[in-house]
């Protein structure tokens, strides 16, 4: 019986909307800096601009990115590796414990799966908050630091990372969220290329607003969902405010 219920659930949603395999948006490649690098479909940056870790969340987010997060060894590899290849032996990313000491969480808000944490660490010091590559490990694995104070005499580095803003999932389910500071703009683009009218909608406008080309901007703190109709086509990510 439950399985007839499922069943007259999809047949119902299809019959109303026809999804394409690839569920989602991307980000325009016009708003990822041209210096980026390209691993995995993200593409990332490594830079030293700012003099706080809040300030560097703010940086990337208002390039249409976010700190770094890192999900894999092959990941966490490749940005060691790209680090190093920019001249740095240290470089922070979006990882942190500055809401509550000991609970490391992503900027992004995605769960924490994968940690490269070397021996004894994280020491659990209050002002070592932020999570980072370290000179002293040329082995990629991880310390946490304090952002521009003690920690490698005040370093600053750190990395941003673009997503490809494309998942595989049918309706209803989670969609991947996209951070952006009130007041920043991201170019979308269909994930399929077509020459049929599109329909650009925000279902909180008062969070963010989007053209009829795609072009959001953030409004003010919140989360919206950002949806683009074309023909039975449908596609959407969550443009997430800070």
């Amino acid at each position: 019986m439950k399985a007839r219920k499922i069943l007259a659930m999809v047949l119902t949603i299809t019959m109303m909307l026809t999804l394409i395999p690839v569920f989602g948006l991307t980000v325009s490649a016009a708003s990822i800096p041209s210096d980026a690098k390209t691993f995995g479909g993200h593409s990332y940056a490594v830079y030293d601009l700012t003099s706080t870790w809040k300030e560097a969340e703010a940086y990337c987010e208002g390039l249409g990115g976010h700190l770094a997060t890192i999900t894999s060894r092959e990941e966490n590899d490749y940005l060691y590796n790209l680090v190093v290849a920019n001249g740095y032996r240290n470089a922070y990313f979006g990882l942190t414990d500055e809401n509550k000491e000991g609970t490391w969480q992503w900027v992004t808000g995605e769960p924490v799966t994968y940690t490269n944490w070397h021996s004894n660490e994280p020491n659990g010091y209050s002002s070592e908050n932020y999570a980072m590559f370290y000179w002293k490990w040329e082995d990629g694995t991880w310390n946490d630091g304090d952002f521009g104070k003690e920690t490698d005499n005040g370093g600053t580095v750190f990395i941003c990372e673009w997503d490809s803003i494309a998942t595989s999932a049918p309706a209803g389910a989670n969609l991947i969220a996209v951070p952006l500071k009130a007041g920043s703009s991201i170019q979308l683009e269909p994930a399929v290329k077509t020459n049929v009218k599109k329909t650009w909608s925000s279902s909180k406008p008062n969070v963010a607003k989007v053209t009829s080309s795609g072009k959001v901007t953030a409004v003010s703190k919140g989360d919206t969902v950002i949806t683009l109709k074309y023909g039975k086509i449908a596609q959407a990510i969550i443009v997430r405010v800070k």
